[in-house]
Formats: structure tokens, sequence, C-alpha cells
């Protein structure tokens, strides 16, 4: 799922808590819960304000495609130009059409 939560935020604390001990204890990422309760908050946030627009309108579009995590999450289209990791791959410029085309629609 998308990185909210305790599946990040836990690790997050760990990590934060054995190597940054000199942090003060109002570090957001030290106090996990309420982190997690505001990552929620602008979470639901955005489903009610992707839930107001038309279902063919509802898509993320990027330079990569990197976040397939929130188009899942969010039931959003994903478009994007180049995949993860693809420095080496030229986008051809019916791709790069393609992709205006989405934006334009």
């Amino acid at each position: 799922g998308s990185p909210t939560g305790r599946n990040i935020l836990r690790p997050l604390k760990s990590t934060f808590l054995r190597t940054q001990r000199h942090l003060n204890a109002s570090c957001p990422v030290l106090n996990a819960r309420e982190y997690g309760d505001q990552i929620r908050a602008v979470g639901a946030k955005l489903k009610t304000q992707l839930a107001s627009l038309p279902k063919n309108q509802r898509a993320l579009v990027t330079c990569e495609g990197a976040f397939s995590y929130l188009t899942r999450d969010y039931n959003l289209a994903e478009h994007y130009l180049w995949p993860v990791n693809a420095e080496k791959r030229q986008r051809t410029p019916r791709q790069i059409k393609g992709v205006i085309d989405v934006v334009r629609a």
C-alpha cells in the first residue's frame, strides 16, 4: 500500500531513535502516532476531493512512473513519460504526444 501509517512510520521512528538521539522529542518522526494521524488526514481529504471529479478526469500524470501505489490506492489512471529507472530509454514523439493528449482531455 501507500507509504502511510505503521508500515513506514514504525521503521522511521526506530531508525531515528537509533541514529539521531540528539533530535528534539517534538520531531514529527519521533511522534509517529501524531504524524501518522496527519498523513491519514491528508489521504482522507485527497480521497474526498478526488471523488468530486468525474471518473474520466481522475489521473496522475508525472514524468516518471514512480507513483503506482498512489494511482492504485486512490483509483486514478496513471500516465507518465517514462517508466521507473529508464535513464537510457528515449521516449518517442508519439509517446510524449500521448501523455500531452491525456492532460489536454
